[in-house]
């Protein structure tokens, strides 16, 4: 196999197997943390870095080690400049490139070990190669290609098989593996959310991939997610829930009104004026953050059955996790947060994000566009290497608040739209559109709807809303009509059509 060198700048030929970025993000970790040069001095060497430059700084890096000096741009530019090699790998330009490539070193040893595994892959081909040309040339028989050949591919085999987790696999190799294990599967890795229109339209519930909730403000984003967390976790299943806006306490909270509200409910169907009799008893989330010390008997009952409920084995709380930030947690610490998890439990659980516009920047110097395009593709790429359903709360852009929900008020993120396997719009029911209607008589009934909507919330009265499928890479579009009660932080079914026209709770 001809050896290919390359320097800055130039196209790299995809059939041979490397990646460049990964290359660059394990240098920019030697830059931010000399240590790490030190530790894997041995478990990776320059022949292992496709790209000649790579080779060449990574040379120079460990020069500088071992003469204990550290590396930052001044000491490995000068001695890359002595050697006569800083030119030759790209100049200035070059260095600072690789040092602000990589702001974190969390993932530093996974980008070691597909290094390494692009370079397994290219030694097998070689290998291969050379086998060939000497058939070509003569220089082997049939019997030497079944002995020295096959031995010597083995070898390299085995060598390197600890080394292969990144390399690609045929098709057909593949295709055999998932036929394998469907075969022997009973039912499919499926989470139902708990709401029965929209796991129908889902097939079930929440399957491994990426999922974005959006919503304008307001509209009950977090408790619709938490919702479907803590349903999730009442089935058994592990969630971690990351809040990088509200408490762990508050979140609780929102979980024991809703339950309290539900209670209330129960304890006095057919009692006339139901609702009147609930919000004397039951709970907001603000309600139980000031603390039940002066509450009534019955709202104090409450209380004390939905912690039980929480923390019991009917309840969410023994396999939900809540860990909180603010501006602090990126996709990078979610992924080290989910690998910790599986070490610690032997399961990766649901994540759940709220939300996506205040994760930590993946590039500080960086747009908030391109921040949030990088976050929403790695988070893509964990559910799909963790096989787990990642959903995350987006905001919507400003300009789509007196609009029907549609995919234009991702736009913000390009990669949110193409990225997401699925999209979930919640939006109030009156913006949905009417049959026939008329742009003008559509603007006026939204805005009787609008003042009509916000009087019932006010009143604690439930409101309908659409929770409406924009996207769905593997299945059906369409919307669930749910009816949500801010007042307890509840989004319940709508039962029937009588429920959907006047929307009595």
């Amino acid at each position: 196999m001809t050896k290919t060198t390359v320097t800055r700048g130039e196209i790299v030929p995809q059939q041979v197997p490397q990646d460049i970025e990964a290359e660059k993000y394990l240098l920019g970790d030697f830059f931010q943390k000399n240590e790490l040069i030190d530790s894997y001095r041995g478990k990776i060497e320059p022949r292992h870095f496709y790209r000649e430059a790579h080779r060449v700084l990574y040379e120079a890096m460990l020069a500088l080690r071992a003469r204990g000096q550290g590396v930052d741009l001044v000491t490995i530019a000068d001695e890359l400049r002595k050697k006569e090699l800083l030119e030759r790998v790209g100049g200035i330009p070059f260095l600072t490139e690789i040092f602000h490539f990589s702001p974190s070193t969390a993932n530093a040893e996974q980008y070691r070990q597909i290094i390494l595994d692009k370079w397994a892959a290219r030694a097998v081909m070689e290998q291969n190669s050379r086998v060939n040309q000497e058939i070509v040339d003569g220089n082997l028989d049939a019997s030497d290609v079944l002995t020295k050949g096959a031995d010597a591919l083995l070898d390299m085999s085995f060598k390197l098989q600890n080394r292969a987790s990144y390399m690609p696999e045929s098709a057909a190799v593949t295709a055999y593996k998932f036929l394998d294990s469907l075969l022997a599967k009973e039912r499919a890795d499926c989470y139902p959310t708990g709401f029965k229109e929209l796991d129908a339209i889902l097939d079930g519930g929440l399957f491994p991939g990426f999922y974005v909730v959006g919503a304008i403000s307001s509209l009950g984003k977090t408790t619709f997610s938490l919702q479907i967390a803590d349903n999730i976790a009442m089935s058994g299943k592990a969630v971690l829930f990351f809040s990088l806006e509200m408490s762990r306490q508050e979140l609780i909270a929102k979980s024991i009104s809703r339950r309290m509200m539900q209670k209330a409910m129960k304890d006095n169907a057919g009692v006339k004026n139901v609702l009147e009799k609930v919000k004397g008893s039951a709970k907001t989330t603000r309600d139980i953050m000031k603390g039940a010390k002066s509450w009534s008997k019955a709202s104090r009952d409450l209380l004390q059955e939905a912690a039980f409920w929480y923390t019991g084995e009917e309840g969410p709380g023994s396999h939900l996790a809540i860990s909180e930030g603010a501006g602090n947690i990126g996709y990078k610490e979610i992924r080290a947060a989910v690998q910790a998890y599986k070490v610690e439990n032997g399961v990766y659980p649901v994540v759940v994000i709220d939300y996506l516009q205040i994760m930590a920047p993946a590039d500080p110097r960086a747009t908030d566009k391109q921040n949030t395009d990088k976050t929403v593709l790695e988070l893509k790429r964990m559910s799909r290497d963790f096989n787990i359903p990642v959903l995350a709360i987006s905001s919507f852009n400003r300009e789509n608040y007196s609009q029907a929900v549609n995919m234009a008020a991702f736009k913000e993120s390009g990669a949110v739209e193409y990225s997401a396997d699925v999209l979930i719009g919640l939006q109030y029911e009156y913006m949905r559109k009417r049959p026939g209607e008329t742009d003008k008589a559509r603007t006026t009934r939204i805005a009787e709807s609008q003042e009509h909507v916000q009087q019932e919330a006010a009143q604690g009265l439930p409101i309908l809303v659409d929770a409406v499928i924009l996207k769905n890479r593997n299945g059906a579009r369409g919307h669930a009509s749910l009816k949500f009660m801010p007042r307890f932080n509840c989004y319940e079914d709508v039962t029937c059509k009588q429920e959907q026209e006047d929307a009595p709770f």
